[in-house]
C-alpha cells in the first residue's frame, strides 16, 4: 500500500492538525514540505493536489484530499481501528462531538488565528510590530469564547465528553500558539481552560502524550428513543434553511419554533439555555438532546438517522475522502464569501433598507468566480462533489446558493455550465422544494417584509423631529436638506464640537460614536447622516418630495449611485475640502499642494463616468431626483465654492445636474 503523504510545512496550524491526528492514529506517513518562498503552493504538481493553493494537502494512494478538518475526519473513521479512537459514532456525545468542532472553526479559530499572526507571525518570522489595536479586539473576541470554554471544561474532561476526540485535537495547533504568545494570561485566568492546554507542546509528535484537559458535557447522557425534533430559528436564515433541508430529505417529523431575532429572543433566557451563549441560531432539540451549528446538527442527523430517507453520507473509501473535503471547502472556502455577497445583496437592501456596499460585492464576487472555477473543474467530473451521489457536500450549500440566484450573483453561476446544472439539480429536489413551501415566501420577495415590520416597530405618528449637529457640517446637511425635501417640520438642536460636547453626556448617550448627525424621531434615535435619509424617505414616503424608488432598474441605479457617491466620490472630495477651505479658512493652515493635485485627478476619473451617466438621465437613477442625487448636495455645493469648480464646469452634463439640484426649493431653504 503506498504511504501516507502530508504536503506543507510544520509551523502551519492547519498542517499541525493532520500531523496531530496521524500521531494519535500511529500511522507512519511521510511529510512532504512545500515550499511557500519559490511559490510552489501555486504551480503545478501541487495545484492538482490542492487547487486553492493551501496547505496542508494530503495523499492516501488513489485518494487525494486538502482541507485540514476534513483529512482529520477522514482519517479518524478510515482507520478506525488503529491509536487513539478520535470520534463518536452515535448518540449525544457524537453531538457534542459535531457542535464543538464546529465551534472551533467558527468562533475560536478566526480570532486565534489573527492573534497568532500578530504576535508570533509578525514579530518573530518577518520582524513587523504586531498591531496593538488588532490584538486588543481579537483578545476581547477570545476572552468571550474562553468563557464558554471554560463554562464546558469544568463539567467533563473533554469537549464532547469523556473521551479526547476530534473536538479537542482540532483546537491543539491555535491553542499551543497562543499559549506560547501573551495572550496565554487569557488562560491562566481560566483554570480550566490553563489546564487543558497548557502541557501541550508545540511539537507534532509529542501532541497525543501532551493533552491532560478538563472539559464538559452541557448535557446528560440518557438515550433518546423517538424523541420529539424542534428546529428553533427564522427559515429565512441560511443555517436554518440547511438544517430544514436536511431533515425534509430524511423524512424525519420536527417542529420549527421561530426566534424573533429583531426583539432579542436569541439573547435572553431560554433560547440562550438552547444555544448556549453564542446566541445564534438555529438550535435544534431531540428530546433531552441540544445542540447548535447548523452543520454539525446535519452531520448528527446524518449519522443517527442512517436509515431514514435520504443516504447522505459516504462511509468509507475515496468517496467519504472527497465528501469531507468538499463539506470543509463548503464551510471554509465558500460559506463566508457566500455570506458577506448575501449580506450586501439582500440583507442590507432588500431587508434592512440599508445601501449596498459595492466595493465589498466586487471584492467578494471576484473570490467567489475563482472558488467557482475549482467547483466547475470538479463537477465536470462526476455528477455532485463527492460522487455520483447526492451528500451533505452538496445540501451544505443549497440555502445560500438558492438565495444567490436571486441576486446578481446568478450570472456566476449561470455562466459555468456544470456548476449551473449542479444548482438546477440541486434546487430541483423535492425536499428543497418542500422546504420553500414551508417558507411561504422565496427569498426574492423578502422585499414585501421589509416595510410592514419597520411600520409596526417604529409608530412615527406625531412625533417631535429633532436633528443635533453644528449646520456648518456636510453630513448635517444632508439630513436637513432631506427633511426639508419631505416637508417634515423638525427642531435643529446645536452641539458645540469645539466644546467637545460630542464626547460628553447627554450626546453620547444618543450617539456612542460622538459624530453629528443624531436623529430623533420620538423615541427612536438614529446616527449616521446616509442612514438618516435612508429612513426618512421610507418612513415618510406619503409625505414631500418621493426620493427613493422601490423596485426595477431604477432601484438598483439608485442604489448603485448612492454607493458611489458614499465610497467613491466622498472620500476624494472630503480631501478637496479640508485642504482648500477647512485648512486655510479656520485653522489658518497652508493648503498642500500636492494633496489637492492628487484627489483632483481622482476626482476627474470619477466625474468622468458621472458625465458618461448623466448623458442618458436627468437625475442618477433616472429621471427622478432622489437620494443619490441628494446625498452629493452638500459636498458638491462646497467644493463649486472653490478652484476644484473647474472640473465640473468642464463637463456640461454635470455641470447641468450640479446647477439643477443646487436650485431645488428645498436646498435654497
Amino acid at each position: 500500500m503506498a504511504p501516507l503523504k502530508v504536503y506543507g510545512g510544520h509551523v502551519s496550524p492547519a498542517v499541525r492538525r493532520v500531523l496531530a491526528c496521524l500521531h494519535e492514529k500511529e500511522l507512519s506517513f511521510e511529510s512532504v514540505p512545500v515550499n511557500f518562498g519559490a511559490g510552489e503552493n501555486k504551480k503545478e504538481p501541487y495545484l492538482s493536489l490542492n487547487p486553492f493553493g493551501q496547505i496542508p494537502a494530503f495523499e492516501d494512494g488513489g485518494i487525494k484530499m486538502f482541507e485540514s478538518r476534513a483529512i482529520s475526519q477522514y482519517v479518524a473513521r478510515v482507520y478506525a481501528d488503529k491509536g487513539s479512537q478520535l470520534i463518536y459514532t452515535s448518540g449525544k456525545e457524537l453531538a457534542q462531538m459535531l457542535v464543538w468542532m464546529e465551534v472551533e472553526t467558527h468562533q475560536l479559530d478566526p480570532v486565534a488565528s489573527t492573534l497568532i499572526r500578530e504576535q508570533i507571525v509578525k514579530p518573530q518570522w518577518r520582524g513587523l510590530p504586531p498591531d496593538a489595536a488588532v490584538v486588543e479586539e481579537n483578545e476581547a473576541k477570545l476572552s468571550k469564547v474562553l468563557d464558554v470554554y471554560e463554562a464546558r471544561l469544568a463539567q467533563s474532561k473533554y469537549l464532547a465528553g469523556d473521551q479526547f476526540t476530534l473536538a479537542d485535537l482540532h483546537n491543539l495547533p491555535c491553542m499551543t500558539y497562543l499559549m506560547d504568545s501573551p495572550s496565554k494570561k487569557l488562560f491562566e485566568s481560566r483554570p480550566h481552560n490553563e489546564n487543558k492546554w497548557h502541557s501541550a507542546s508545540s511539537n507534532c509528535q509529542n501532541y497525543s502524550q501532551s493533552l491532560t484537559l478538563p472539559l464538559s458535557l452541557f448535557l446528560p447522557t440518557e438515550s433518546l428513543v423517538m424523541a420529539s425534533m424542534k428546529v428553533y430559528g427564522t427559515k429565512f436564515f441560511t443555517n436554518v434553511g440547511r438544517v430544514m433541508a436536511y431533515l425534509y430529505e430524511k423524512e424525519l417529523d420536527f417542529e420549527s419554533i421561530p426566534v424573533d431575532l429583531k426583539n432579542g429572543e436569541h439573547m435572553k433566557e431560554p433560547y440562550l439555555s438552547l444555544n448556549q451563549p453564542f446566541s445564534k441560531v438555529p438550535s435544534f432539540e431531540e428530546g433531552d438532546l441540544i445542540m447548535f451549528e447548523s452543520r454539525a446538527i446535519t452531520n448528527y442527523i446524518a449519522k443517527e438517522y442512517a436509515d431514514k430517507g435520504t443516504q447522505l453520507l459516504y462511509t468509507s473509501g475515496k468517496e467519504l475522502a472527497e465528501m469531507l473535503q468538499w463539506m470543509e471547502v463548503e464551510a471554509q472556502q465558500y460559506y463566508p464569501v457566500a455570506a458577506n455577497l448575501l449580506w450586501e445583496l439582500l440583507s442590507k437592501p432588500v431587508v434592512l433598507g440599508l445601501p449596498t456596499d459595492t466595493t465589498v460585492v466586487e471584492e467578494n464576487e471576484e473570490k467567489l468566480s475563482k472558488i467557482l472555477d475549482i467547483y466547475e473543474a470538479r463537477l465536470a467530473q462526476s455528477k455532485y462533489l463527492a460522487g455520483d451521489d447526492f451528500t451533505l457536500a452538496d445540501l451544505h450549500h443549497l440555502s445560500t446558493i438558492s438565495s444567490l440566484m436571486q441576486t446578481q450573483i446568478r450570472k456566476l453561476i449561470d455562466s459555468r455550465p456544470h456548476v449551473s446544472a449542479w444548482v438546477a439539480n440541486m434546487t430541483a429536489r423535492p425536499a428543497w422544494a418542500k422546504f420553500i413551501s414551508s417558507v411561504g415566501r422565496s427569498p426574492r420577495r423578502f422585499h414585501q417584509l421589509r416595510n410592514p415590520s419597520f411600520q409596526q416597530q417604529i409608530s412615527l405618528i406625531m412625533a417631535s423631529i429633532k436633528l443635533h449637529g453644528s449646520n456648518f457640517f456636510h453630513n448635517v446637511r444632508r439630513v436637513m436638506a432631506c427633511l426639508y425635501e419631505k416637508e417634515l417640520d423638525f427642531e435643529s438642536i446645536p452641539v458645540d464640537l469645539k466644546n467637545r460636547e460630542q464626547k460628553k453626556e447627554p450626546y453620547l448617550s444618543l450617539n456612542p460614536f460622538a459624530t453629528v448627525p443624531t436623529l430623533e424621531d420620538g423615541d427612536i434615535i438614529i446616527f449616521e447622516s446616509r442612514a438618516i435619509t435612508n429612513y426618512t424617505a421610507i418612513e415618510y414616503a406619503d409625505r414631500g418630495t418621493q426620493l427613493v424608488y422601490t423596485s426595477g432598474e431604477e432601484l438598483a441605479e439608485m442604489l448603485e449611485w448612492m454607493e458611489i457617491e458614499a465610497h467613491q466620490y466622498e472620500p476624494v472630495v472630503s480631501r478637496l475640502m479640508r485642504e482648500c477651505i477647512v485648512k486655510p479658512a479656520l485653522h489658518g493652515l497652508p493648503t498642500d499642494i500636492g494633496v489637492v493635485e492628487e484627489n483632483e485627478a481622482k476626482l476627474s476619473k470619477i466625474l468622468d463616468v458621472y458625465e458618461a451617466r448623466l448623458k442618458q438621465s436627468k437625475y442618477l437613477a433616472g429621471e427622478d431626483f432622489t437620494l443619490a442625487d441628494l446625498h452629493h448636495l452638500p459636498t458638491m455645493s462646497y467644493l463649486m465654492e472653490t478652484p476644484s469648480r473647474r472640473l465640473i464646469d468642464s463637463r456640461p452634463h454635470v455641470s447641468s445636474w450640479v446647477a439643477d439640484i443646487t436650485a431645488r426649493p428645498a436646498w435654497a431653504k
